[in-house]
């Protein structure tokens, strides 16, 4: 029978009901006599569309969906249990549910109410808790009292839970570092303690005090003013701002308020305007004592009260910041100008550098340094200079003037005794070696770098000619005597108008049985007379300090403690993060659950609450290079977001903060590397199977590097504006040192400060913000060094992760300026390539034009082998395409890493200070590379895989 959709008769959909079953298919979803026609689903309000007509939702279990059965033709929950076995511990089976027994069947912060566990309302006290139990405030948790931190959150990873709170007298505190952090209103945090809220409004505290804020209220102490001068250190006279009035308190009266705290200059912009202020919108400030000091709007230091400089147009506390800002007869130091100390007033001194070598008719300047029985030290001009020999007796071989400058008159030795006359000192010297110009040919001078003392019985390699010509094909090789000298007199004559290569090697082997010094290489010399500095081999070795350091006298306040120390660079362009500041170590910083990477020279202690340091890592295990070096130390306390950025190279945007000391002349000496017995670094790797059993490696040998302690002591008081350059794409971080630079301790830090460069413009160039720097004055000996800064682009990754690259720029005057521009940095030579079967080095292009054009003079290609690194100079030349790299004399120890396949290269390009050429630095009468800060005026630094 055919009728139109949606007018089937009941009668009909019964029928093929009756027919199916018939068929033998049991149906049992057939719909009620009477039911509703359907099409779909949707016509069926509260059932489902079957055979034409509505019927239930169900007609069994299948029907439904997960974790539910069907009842009466309808879908419902299954039951939780059918008997107490299917429940959990503390809970029974109830009509198909299981119900709670008791509170503790429930989570922590639920109660069981007529077998529901429903969540109690949060506790603010130990009062508003059962009877035993105690409140955990930023949980709003009653839980029974503690013995450990570990349980306030049993649930949590052990170290996580005690990095997270703290168990005091059997009750859990959150660990807190602001108020913000201990989560919710009416909390603060209290010497590093999540607390309740003191008060609300001033109602809630005594007479006298008033109720900082509503939400994280603290009764404070207040004084009524009417001018700052009424007020302590660090507190000025003002009202409350009608917009920041706290509750309940009269606004309309002054009283003194605590100036906004702060770590570096760079906080102060934040904090300041202060609302109701006099100072208005023009209100400017600096950061000093932790707190930003209200001062002066400026153009030019005139515009500043005495004393004071104008720096990033805001007066600051000033002083000499140069000898040349001194009166005749004074010295600038520590900020200071200071007249001599008399002769009778003198307890010790110094003179530096202690080894020196000229050409006849050459010079060098000695510096004498005094210090009085208060450790206040003084650059004299008082002393009294003779010239002896080997004998003992007055030697012609040189001059001295009263300034301290030596003149070589003819080859020798000599000692240049120093004294002040009515001092109880004894004369203190210093070795000037003068070499005499070769007869006919050429002349090499082989010296130990780190002691500038001469190498004899060193091998020397020398070719007549240039290397562009060809491979050497009539090498001669000669041995250095006892003043280090090695004489070619067959060569061309060294006049500038031909050029000759040597190559340099000494015998020596290390314990290790490796070469005790590296291989050196000046190609296509012009000069008569070289010096060649051959430095320690670098190859599995290290050289660097082990201190400690002492928080006594630091005047910064906080729960962490921090401090560092740093070496100064002899050659800068040597320098990176690494060697500025230690391999990595692994250490447990406070909230984290984790290990986290700490640079090896820095110092933690902590003690949150508890006022008593605890030791996170008490050695500062510093890296840098041999030599006579000056040792440069930070500390301070500090906040625990100060904390978290040892981890980068963040940590050194606030190092203003810290106090500071100077330890000049430490003899640094470079040392094999050894096993590592103990895990020393905390990375899992050391002999002891037992306690790393991921293998074993080698270190530094930081327990025989030179023992060090240093006492952080004074504040940072000068300042700079340095505006920086934007930066080539392969950097992504500023970090600038103020510095002393010194022909015999190089380059010496004394302030730091970094910044994050931007994203890439469309110049392909990274914007860095100008920054604002505190840094140390020099004094101790520093002071005789010429006031700099010094400016690195760098990877923020390679404080933690080696490979990269590196480039700098040095600044150097008379004075500290005020305000720093910076030149612009060299590119680097990434993608420069070595081929071993050729031996030649093929510079990346275009990269290596663009070095030179941007003034880069004197290349310097480095290979490190297995055995032994060859460092290789020659001039940068734009057209060059391939420079052919020169082979080590016969019997030179170790592998040639130049025919080594996976010698690790790496490329340095520098530009010289105005008036020096690279042929000056091969030159002993030239500014040399016996101390190559006194000659870098930039660099670039690429290191290849």
């Amino acid at each position: 029978m055919y009728s139109p959709r949606g007018n089937f008769s009941t009668g009909a959909v019964l029928l093929v009901c009756v027919v199916t079953v018939g068929l033998g298919a049991v149906l049992t979803a057939c719909p009620p006599t009477g039911a509703k026609p359907c099409d779909t689903d949707a016509d069926c309000p509260d059932g489902r569309c079957r055979f034409g007509a509505c019927g239930p939702i169900c007609e069994e279990d299948g029907d439904c969906g997960d974790r539910q059965v069907c009842q009466n033709g309808a879908c419902v929950s299954a039951p939780e249990c059918a008997q107490n076995a299917d429940c959990a511990s503390g809970f029974e089976c109830r009509e198909g549910r299981c119900a709670c027994t008791g509170d503790d069947a429930c989570a922590l912060n639920q109660a069981c109410v007529d077998g529901h566990c429903q969540t109690r309302a949060r506790c603010t006290s130990d009062a508003s808790c059962p009877p035993g139990q105690r409140c955990e405030v930023t949980q709003g948790l009653c839980i029974p009292p503690c013995a450990f931190a570990t349980d306030c959150a049993p649930g949590l990873d052990p170290r996580l839970a005690t990095a997270l709170y703290q168990c005091t007298q059997g009750t859990c505190f959150r660990r807190c570092i602001n108020d913000v952090s201990c989560g919710a209103a009416g909390l603060i945090c209290s010497d590093g303690l999540c607390t309740a809220a003191q008060c609300h409004t001033r109602a809630d505290c005594p007479a006298g005090q008033y109720c900082t804020s509503a939400t994280f209220g603290r009764c404070a102490a207040f004084q009524p003013c009417t001018s700052t001068s009424e007020c302590g250190p660090n507190f000025e006279c003002r009202a409350f701002d009608p917009q920041s009035c706290p509750p309940g308190f009269d606004c309309t009266q002054s009283i003194c308020q605590e100036l906004p705290r702060c770590l570096v200059d760079d906080d102060c912009r934040a904090a300041l305007p202060l609302p109701g202020d006099p100072g208005g919108v023009d209100r400017v400030a600096y950061c000093a004592e932790g707190h930003c000091q209200p001062s002066k709007a400026c153009a030019a230091r005139e515009d500043c009260p005495t004393g004071m400089d104008c720096v990033a147009k805001v007066c600051v506390p000033g002083g000499c910041r140069g000898h040349v800002d001194c009166a005749n007869g004074q010295a600038c130091v520590e900020g200071v100008c200071r007249s001599a100390p008399a002769a009778i007033d003198v307890a010790g001194a110094r003179l530096t550098p202690l080894v020196s070598h000229v050409p006849v008719g050459g010079s060098v300047q000695l510096h004498f340094v005094a210090w009085t029985l208060d450790g206040a030290s003084f650059p004299s001009a008082q002393a009294s200079f003779s010239v002896v020999g080997d004998d003992g007796q007055p030697s012609t071989a040189a001059s001295v003037d009263a300034t301290g400058r030596v003149t070589g008159v003819s080859a020798g030795k000599v000692t240049i005794r120093a004294v002040i006359l009515g001092s109880a000192v004894l004369p203190i010297s210093a070795t000037v070696y003068v070499h005499a110009p070769p007869a006919t040919g050429r002349k090499v001078v082989v010296i130990d770098a780190a002691t500038r003392e001469p190498l004899a019985g060193t091998l020397v390699r020398g070719c007549d000619g240039p290397m562009s010509a060809g491979p050497c094909t009539a090498p001669v090789e000669v041995m250095t005597d006892a003043v280090g000298e090695a004489a070619f007199p067959a060569f061309s004559k060294g006049d500038g108008s031909s050029a000759a290569t040597f190559t340099v090697a000494a015998a020596d082997r290390r314990p290790d049985g490796l070469p005790q010094y590296e291989r050196v290489s000046f190609v296509d010399v012009r000069s008569g007379t070289v010096l060649v500095p051959l430095g320690a081999n670098p190859v599995r070795a290290a050289a660097g300090f082990n201190g400690t350091v002492s928080f006594t006298q630091v005047h910064s306040d906080g729960a962490y403690w921090v401090g560092f120390g740093t070496l100064s660079a002899g050659d800068p362009s040597e320098a990176d993060l690494r060697s500025l500041l230690g391999e990595t170590f692994w250490v447990d910083l406070p909230g984290l659950p984790q290990k986290a990477p700490v640079p090896g020279s820095v110092v933690l202690y902590t003690s949150p609450g508890l006022g008593i340091p605890s030791e996170v890592k008490g050695r500062s295990l510093g890296l840098g290079q041999p030599g006579r070096r000056t040792v440069t130390a930070f500390a301070g306390r500090t906040s625990i977001e100060a904390l978290m950025s040892v981890r980068s190279t963040d940590f050194l945007a606030w190092v203003g903060a810290m106090d500071y000391t100077l330890l000049p002349f430490n003899a640094i000496v470079s040392r094999a590397e050894v096993p590592d017995t103990v895990d020393v670094d905390n990375d899992g790797l050391c002999s002891n199977a037992a306690q790393c059993p991921q293998g074993p490696e080698r270190v530094p040998d930081y327990f025989n590097f030179t023992p060090l302690t240093f006492t952080p002591h004074k504040a940072q008081r000068l300042r700079t504006e340095v505006v920086l350059p934007d930066l080539p794409p392969e950097y992504d971080t500023a970090v600038v040192a103020v510095v002393s630079v010194d022909s015999e301790a190089g380059v010496a830090p004394l302030g730091f400060v970094s910044r994050a460069a931007g994203p890439p413009d469309a110049n392909n160039l990274r914007p860095v913000d100008p920054v604002v720097m505190r840094s140390g004055a020099p004094h101790g000996g520093v002071e005789m060094g010429q006031p700099g800064v010094w400016v690195m682009g760098v990877q923020a990754a390679s404080l933690t992760q080696a490979g990269g690259g590196v480039g700098g720029r040095i600044l150097r005057g008379n004075a500290l300026p005020t305000r720093a521009v910076v030149a612009p940095l060299l590119p680097s030579a990434n993608g420069s390539t070595v081929t071993p079967g050729t031996r030649t080095f093929a510079p990346a292009q275009p990269q290596w034009n663009t070095l030179v054009s941007e003034g880069g003079e004197l290349a310097r290609v480095d290979l490190f082998g297995a055995d032994v690194r060859h460092r290789i100079y020659f001039e940068a030349q734009g057209s060059q395409t391939l420079v052919s790299l020169p082979e080590a004399p016969t019997g030179a120890p170790g592998n040639d890493p130049v025919a080594e396949a996976g010698a690790r290269l790496e490329v340095t390009v520098i530009d010289l200070l105005p008036g020096v050429t690279s042929q000056d630095a091969f030159d002993l009468g030239g500014a040399d590379l016996s101390a190559p800060a006194t000659l870098i005026d930039g660099y670039s630094r690429w290191q290849g895989q």
